[in-house]
C-alpha cells in the first residue's frame, strides 16, 4: 500500500514494482499502477529513489501524486519508461502509452485476446499484454 500526502488517502496493493526515471534537475519521478487500473506518476526525493531499488519500506512514508491515469483493466505489471513515455499493458488486453509529463494518453492499443485458448500447450494459452512492456538498450518496445 501507499499514501497520497495530498489528500492523506490510503491506497493499494500496488500491482508490482515502479518505474523509476531520474532527471537532469535531479528530481525522481516513479510511475506505479494498481489493480483498479489506475497509473500514478510519483514525485520522489533522490534518495528514496536510491533506496527503492532495494527496499520495499523506502514507500512507507507519503509519497507525493503528480497524477493519476484510469486505464480499462487491471495492471499487473511494472510500467516502461519509453522515450517521453510510460508504457503499461492491461488485463483487458490494451497497451497504454501516457506521456509522462503531462499524464494524458498518447496512444492506446488493443493487442491479443484474452477470448478463450487458442490451441494446445503454452503457445495456445491467452494472447495478451498485462505481463508487462519491456524496452530494450536500442529503444524497440517489446510486448
Amino acid at each position: 500500500e501507499w499514501r497520497d500526502d495530498a489528500t492523506g488517502e490510503t491506497e493499494g496493493p500496488i500491482s508490482a514494482g515502479i518505474g523509476l526515471i531520474s532527471l537532469p534537475s535531479g528530481e525522481v519521478h516513479g510511475f506505479v499502477a494498481d489493480h483498479a487500473g489506475v497509473l500514478r506518476r510519483v514525485s520522489l526525493p533522490q534518495e528514496s529513489a536510491e533506496v527503492a531499488a532495494l527496499d520495499d519500506d523506502a514507500f512507507e512514508r507519503p509519497l507525493h501524486v503528480d497524477f493519476a491515469v484510469s486505464l480499462e483493466g487491471r495492471v499487473w505489471s511494472t510500467p516502461a519508461i519509453l522515450e517521453d513515455m510510460v508504457v503499461v499493458g492491461t488485463d483487458a488486453d490494451l497497451l497504454y502509452a501516457i506521456d509522462r509529463e503531462r499524464g494524458t494518453i498518447r496512444w492506446q492499443r488493443r493487442v491479443g485476446s484474452c477470448d478463450g485458448v487458442h490451441g494446445p500447450g503454452p503457445e495456445g494459452g491467452r494472447r495478451d499484454v498485462d505481463g508487462g512492456p519491456t524496452v530494450t538498450a536500442d529503444g524497440d518496445l517489446l510486448v
